[in-house]
């Protein structure tokens, strides 16, 4: 983890805050969006002597004067980050005022305020194509749950390399599918019909990246299970990516989640052996807490998927467990087939790797995911948590 200065001293005009174009922002919605206000950096309002905290936007351009955002109330508050509305638990959408910023590996959707706190009853659950950044010039804090995990923002449906393959189709027994990998590298699928002459072979593990994304970059695919006498399960997602930045703290008492999704058994319809791959695992994401001082008391994870089990003698195969909030590695599915093998399990703490499949007589289970990114930015850094993979 990177312990080191993060506040940034912004240039000043006899106005406003200057801003950097290299953390240019790309777009607004307040034309589109009637509920938000306009930023208007020449208003009285505006602190002339901000400073910006954040590496990766430029918080004094945005908008200085943001208001506190508490989302409270007990259930799910949903975020789309290619729109940029909020809903509380009850649907009703909630004022946030939020811009898209280019960044080296894309852009990201930050949501910009004074404070923010995610209370202990309240999940923020975030989906889209853009990851999702928050950023606070005071405290941010979260005592619910962060969610992107199993294809939240920024989950990326196809990773050059990375991508866990298809099992290949075989009648008498399929191969799985290899697991996604990020960080880490997806683990194998198993092979099918072992015990024949006309093996399923099975689908290779993404490959683990060459270089740490210097940007939210979401997790990637596991690759589904090959077709038997039935259809192989299908691959699991990646997980989202998720960037928090504040210029005093950043507290998780509860969790971030970017874990990837659990992949599908290998199906079966009750007329046949069924003999089919079951899914690799969908690799972790990306997570990024940045602040002077970075506390972790609850739980912070990016973890790999649990692969599907393989069908066969009629049975279905069990659905991997998606990557966990600790450092336990997801199960692969087991115990649903009498022929299939088991998936690997999703990688989880310092084993970066998802697990890899046995072979099997039926279907071939499905490899476990790769681990995603944890990144901490701090000067310093504090609190007992769970931290999984390692935080760079």
């Amino acid at each position: 983890m990177r312990c080191r200065t993060v506040v940034l001293v912004a240039v000043l005009s006899a106005s406003a805050c200057a801003f950097d174009g290299s953390n240019q922002v790309a777009s607004s919605d307040s034309e589109d969006n009637p509920n938000l206000p306009d930023a208007d950096v020449n208003s009285p309002d505006v602190n002339l002597e901000c400073q910006n905290f954040a590496s990766l936007f430029n918080a004094c351009a945005i908008d200085p004067t943001s208001g506190d955002l508490e989302l409270t109330k007990q259930g799910v508050y949903d975020f789309d980050t290619d729109d940029g509305l909020l809903t509380d638990p009850s649907g009703t959408s909630v004022q946030v005022r939020s811009v898209v910023v280019s960044a080296p590996n894309g852009s990201m959707r930050v949501i910009m305020t004074d404070s923010f706190l995610l209370g202990s009853s309240s999940v923020l659950r975030a989906e889209g194509e853009l990851p999702i950044a928050i950023g606070a010039f005071n405290t941010l804090s979260v005592q619910g749950m962060l969610d992107v995990g199993r294809g939240g923002a920024g989950a990326r449906s196809d990773c050059p390399a990375s991508n866990g393959s298809r099992g290949e189709d075989r009648f008498f027994g399929a191969g799985g599918g290899g697991g996604g990998g990020f960080q880490g590298a997806g683990g194998n699928g198993g092979d099918g019909n072992d015990d024949g002459f006309d093996q399923g072979d099975l689908g290779p593990g993404g490959e683990a990246t060459t270089a740490a994304p210097v940007s939210p970059l979401g997790g990637c695919p596991g690759g589904d299970g090959g077709d038997g006498e039935d259809d192989g399960g299908n691959g699991g997602v990646g997980g989202g990516a998720v960037y928090l930045s504040s210029g005093t703290e950043v507290e998780i008492r509860g969790g971030v989640q970017a874990g990837g999704s659990g992949a599908r058994g290998g199906q079966d319809n009750g007329m046949g052996f069924a003999d089919a791959g079951g899914g690799g695992g969908g690799s972790g994401g990306y997570i990024f807490l940045e602040a002077p001082i970075v506390s972790v008391s609850g739980a912070v994870a990016a973890n790999g998927g649990g692969g599907g089990e393989g069908s066969g003698g009629g049975d279905q195969g069990s659905d991997g467990q998606p990557g966990s909030l600790n450092a336990i590695p997801a199960n692969g599915g087991s115990g649903g087939s009498s022929s299939g093998s088991n998936g690997g399990s999703g990688s989880a703490g310092a084993s970066l790797d998802g697990a890899s499949a046995g072979n099997s007589n039926g279907g071939g289970g499905g490899g476990g995911g790769g681990a995603g990114f944890v990144f901490i930015e701090a000067q310093s850094i504090e609190g007992s948590g769970s931290i999984s993979p390692p935080a760079q």
